[in-house]
């Protein structure tokens, strides 16, 4: 057991990054789907969280001017 060698990888060519993208298009496509609808729904209401707790927010003032409540 002590002996025992381990195996060498096949030689071969690596693929380089763009190569591999290239290669999982769907794979990426359906990882930014998943990262949009991510985006949408649990970041984009952050937002209105904020304000909701800013004193005398308005539209026209920079978001980080006003003082939280």
């Amino acid at each position: 057991m002590k002996n025992k060698k381990k195996e060498q990888p096949a030689a071969g060519i690596q693929k380089t990054f763009l190569q591999r993208f290239r290669e999982e298009k769907y794979l990426q496509l359906m990882a930014l789907c998943g990262i949009a609808w991510m985006l949408v729904f649990n970041y984009a209401p952050m937002y209105g969280i904020l304000i909701a707790f800013k004193k005398n927010f308005y539209i026209t003032t920079p978001l980080f001017s006003k003082k939280f409540l």
